[in-house]
């Protein structure tokens, strides 16, 4: 465009870029003198959580560690009923003709539609209507930080209060096109959780404008209703097993009447 239009302006849009990034569409479109109008990619009224799933291992399934997740919430489903907020897990894929559907009833109003628990892989179709989503959950992380806001942004929308919480656990981080990252994010227990995105975006801490309150860092109660209880695996059984059994040697007793592990 520029050889044929040389003194037009041109405006360039996107939802997620980092300050060098912002550098890079300025060069490949040729612009030399631009602004830049842009804000902190955190959301005041959306608090952020990353907590641990258990790892895989010979005795812990895949399924086993996404169902450590999905059964509190599937309960926490059946028992509220219609007061469920709408929610968006994130973990496998879908068909189009579903996601259309799932699209029109997410507009909807909550009382409206049939929807409360939608599960998808990417962002969610961009540009939808999706202002009535409260919840999101993350059942291993995205593979970018870009890709992580994009689809928390799904939520809050209305401005209510959200929550965003995204489970990780080793493999999780060692799977192929994960960045280091996101491996920092969900590693990190010292830095607010929105300076760290706000950091990774170029934004200086202090330019978000709120004190955060609202991320497992800085407020930790945020947790309690997302540390799901890890059901006991039978490996770990064999652990409390031999550990007891070390004990009651060194008490130089010989038998074990009974042992019951819940």
């Amino acid at each position: 465009m520029r050889p044929i239009l040389p003194h037009a302006k041109l405006l360039a849009l996107s939802a997620t870029l980092t300050v060098n990034g912002q550098g890079d569409v300025a060069k490949h479109l040729l612009m030399k003198c631009f602004r830049v109008i842009s804000s902190a990619p955190t959301k005041e009224n959306i608090s952020l959580v990353v907590l641990q799933r258990p790892p895989l291992s010979s005795k812990v399934s895949s399924k086993e560690t996404y169902n450590f997740v999905l059964q509190p919430v599937l309960q926490s489903l059946k028992s509220k009923g219609q007061n469920f907020p709408l929610t968006i897990i994130y973990l496998s894929g879908t068909m189009d003709w579903m996601k259309n559907i799932i699209l029109n009833n997410l507009a909807k109003d909550p009382h409206e539609s049939p929807l409360k628990i939608v599960f998808a892989t990417i962002a969610l179709s961009m540009g939808a209507d999706l202002r009535h989503v409260l919840q999101v959950i993350h059942i291993g992380p995205p593979k970018n930080m870009e890709a992580y806001i994009q689809q928390v942004g799904r939520a809050g929308r209305s401005g209510d209060e959200c929550i965003a919480v995204l489970y990780f656990n080793n493999s999780d981080l060692g799977r192929q096109g994960v960045s280091k990252s996101v491996g920092k994010y969900c590693r990190n227990d010292v830095m607010c959780r929105k300076n760290f995105i706000n950091s990774y975006f170029g934004y200086d801490a202090t330019d978000t404008g709120f004190a955060c309150k609202k991320c497992d860092v800085c407020n930790t109660d945020l947790k309690c209703s997302w540390q799901f209880k890890e059901p006991l695996m039978l490996d770990k059984k064999g652990v409390v097993r031999n550990a007891i059994s070390m004990y009651v040697q060194t008490l130089k007793l010989t038998t074990i009447t009974e042992l019951h592990v819940e």
